[in-house]
């Protein structure tokens, strides 16, 4: 029996569906923290325009997405004859649950969140403070309980894992037909989860600085999870992917949500350790390591067929798509900590369309 097969009851899609519907209702009635209101420098009008053009974003990466499904479709029918366990669309149902219950989830931890924010500062930080705070709070934690989870269902040893240190030859052994670990595929429909719930709170924050970079980040890696997924069944690459990210996010979140309310000093200490690890993982191993491998060195070793590379192309460009915004925002990143050092202004000017927060510390653009 496929150990996938819990996944694809028709039953849980059902549920899937459901819930994911009443999460999209309930957000959409509680609107995610410092959306643009009325009152805020960003206009209706600069809110359509970014409305308008993430849009059009999303319809290119989904029919690009949606062209490489459907030119691979002969050869996925063929390989699940082969390979029962072979990943089948109806396993988005987990994706679909973790969404909901994601966006559900910090719909109810907001105002918990908030509450902290108001006590760690004495009732002294400001609505937006509050906001931000309890955003960024809510982001360490699944980025810290993301970082952790493939340690954990890795921890037997892996010979691929961990990124950088692992054979790269194992990692694509027995490639397309891969063993399925299913605690594995779980994780990694959650981080497509994780992705779609990002993606809905960004569209309700039209007006915001890095509104369509976001947008483009948010599609890219939607695109790449997809197709690793559903079309290559390259699941060990993929993890290795997301781990030299979200290892990244966590001190992101946390010098963020400590500048939010006032600790600039040890938000400070945390902002060394997110440039450290930025540019460890996201500058050198990302690119060097974990693209060079499946972009170069699988082919020129032999360890991938080109006649097995469904989706290669796309999907490779989608990972340099991700160099090129990490580098953007380290630049950025660096910038505003030279600032601090230098002048002692702990103030983050990169999101240019809500002026009226530039007087207080603001949650960075690439981080929805």
């Amino acid at each position: 029996m496929p150990e996938m097969d819990f996944a694809r009851d028709p039953r849980l899609m059902i549920m899937a569906g459901g819930l994911s519907t009443v999460a999209i209702a309930l957000q959409l009635w509680f609107r995610p923290t410092y959306a643009a209101e009325k009152g805020s420098a960003a206009s209706l009008q600069s809110r359509k325009r970014s409305l308008v053009t993430g849009t059009l974003v999303m319809v290119v990466f989904l029919i690009v997405t949606s062209g490489l499904y459907a030119l691979s479709h002969d050869v996925l029918v063929y390989r699940r004859t082969q390979f029962p366990d072979y990943p089948r669309l109806s396993e988005l149902s987990i994706a679909f649950i973790a969404f909901a219950l994601l966006t559900i989830g910090r719909i109810i931890a907001m105002p918990i969140f908030q509450f902290l924010g108001r006590v760690m500062t004495g009732g002294k930080a400001t609505e937006q403070q509050q906001q931000r705070f309890s955003a960024q709070l809510w982001k360490t934690l699944y980025h810290s309980g993301a970082t952790l989870a493939p340690l954990i269902i890795l921890r037997r040893g892996a010979s691929w894992w961990p990124p950088g240190i692992g054979s790269p030859e194992e990692m694509f052994e027995n490639y397309p037909f891969v063993p399925v670990d299913a605690p594995l595929n779980v994780y990694y429909l959650v981080q497509l989860g994780w992705s779609l719930h990002s993606l809905l709170v960004t569209l309700l924050q039209a007006g915001r600085g890095g509104y369509l970079t976001m947008i483009t980040h948010h599609m890219a890696t939607q695109m790449l999870v997809f197709g690793s997924y559903f079309i290559q069944n390259n699941l060990r690459l993929g993890t290795e992917v997301f781990f030299v990210h979200d290892i990244c996010d966590v001190p992101v979140c946390i010098s963020r949500m400590l500048l939010d309310i006032g600790y600039a000093k040890v938000a400070s200490m945390f902002y060394i350790l997110l440039m450290i690890t930025w540019a460890l993982f996201r500058l050198v191993l990302f690119p060097f390591s974990v693209i060079r491998n499946v972009s170069f060195s699988s082919f020129t070793h032999g360890w991938i067929k080109w006649e097995d590379a469904y989706g290669w192309i796309p999907l490779t460009l989608g990972l340099f798509i991700l160099v090129i915004l990490h580098i953007r925002w380290f630049i950025e990143l660096w910038d505003i900590g030279e600032r601090y050092f230098r002048s002692g202004i702990a103030k983050d000017t990169t999101e240019h369309s809500l002026s009226e927060s530039h007087a207080q510390p603001s949650s960075s653009q690439h981080e929805d």
